[in-house]
C-alpha cells in the first residue's frame, strides 16, 4: 500500500489530528450569580469573541481560553460486576456504573493574573466569609472572620465545553468534536513556584470536578 493511498483514504486531506488546536469555555452566564462573582462572561467560544467589538467580559473569557496552556480532556471508566454460574465454568462481567474522572487545566499566568484571580474569586464564592463584630484585621487588610458558609451547589457550579479544533479543507478552523461538561467546579489549585533562576512563563494547575459529560462530533 502506498503512503499516498494511506493519506488519501485513511487520513483524508487534513491529515492527523493536532494536539495544539483546542479551545475551552466556562459558561458562567448560565449561572448569573457565579458570572457576577468571577466577572467573566463565557457564553461564546474563544476565537469567535476575541475582537475589539466584544465586551470586556467576553474578551476575558477569550483570554482565559488562550491562557489554558494544557487541558486534559477527561475520559470515563465503567465499573463491572461478576455474574457466575449461568454457564458451567464461565463467568460473565456486566457493566453497572459509568464513572467520570476529574480533569486538570494548566494555565499560563498573564501580567494581570487573570486565571489565578478568577479561580480564587470562584473559591470565595463557594465559601462565603461571614463578617462578625470585633474581629482583628489580617495582613490583607480584610477582617478575619470566625466562620464561613458554603454556598448552594447550583449556584457555584457551571457548565463547560472543550472544543477540539481542526482545519477544514486546509483553510478555516472549526470544531470537529466537543465535550460538554456539566456542573463543573474547582477543587484544587496547585502551588505556584517562583525562583531567582532564568525567567520563564509562569504556570499553575487547577483541577475540577464535574457530574457528567456529553461528547458531540461534527461531520
Amino acid at each position: 500500500m502506498k503512503i499516498t493511498e494511506v493519506m488519501t483514504n485513511i487520513l483524508g486531506p487534513g491529515g492527523l489530528a493536532s494536539s495544539n488546536r483546542y479551545q475551552i469555555a466556562f459558561q458562567f452566564t448560565d449561572n448569573s450569580k457565579l458570572a457576577t462573582a468571577v466577572g467573566i462572561d463565557g457564553t461564546v467560544q474563544a476565537p469567535e469573541i476575541y475582537e475589539n467589538t466584544a465586551t470586556s467580559l467576553t474578551r476575558k473569557a477569550a483570554k482565559l481560553s488562550y491562557l489554558a496552556d494544557e487541558v486534559n480532556i477527561p475520559g470515563f471508566s465503567v465499573s463491572t460486576g461478576d455474574f457466575e454460574g449461568h454457564l458451567p465454568g464461565m463467568n460473565q462481567k456486566f457493566a453497572h456504573t459509568k464513572t467520570y474522572r476529574d480533569f486538570t487545566i494548566t494555565f499560563l499566568m498573564d501580567h494581570r493574573h487573570l486565571p489565578y484571580d478568577m479561580l480564587h474569586k470562584w473559591a470565595e464564592f463557594i465559601f462565603i466569609p461571614q463578617s462578625t463584630n470585633g474581629v482583628s484585621v489580617g495582613l490583607s487588610g480584610r477582617a478575619r472572620n470566625n466562620y464561613v458558609l458554603t454556598n448552594y451547589y447550583n449556584d457555584y457550579t457551571c457548565n463547560m465545553v472543550i472544543d477540539k479544533l481542526e482545519r477544514q479543507d486546509n483553510t478555516t478552523m472549526g470544531a470537529r468534536s466537543s465535550l460538554y461538561l456539566y456542573n463543573v467546579f474547582p477543587y484544587l489549585i496547585n502551588d505556584i513556584t517562583v525562583s531567582n533562576g532564568p525567567n520563564q512563563p509562569l504556570k499553575f494547575q487547577a483541577s475540577f470536578y464535574f457530574e457528567y459529560s456529553e461528547a458531540v462530533t461534527y461531520d
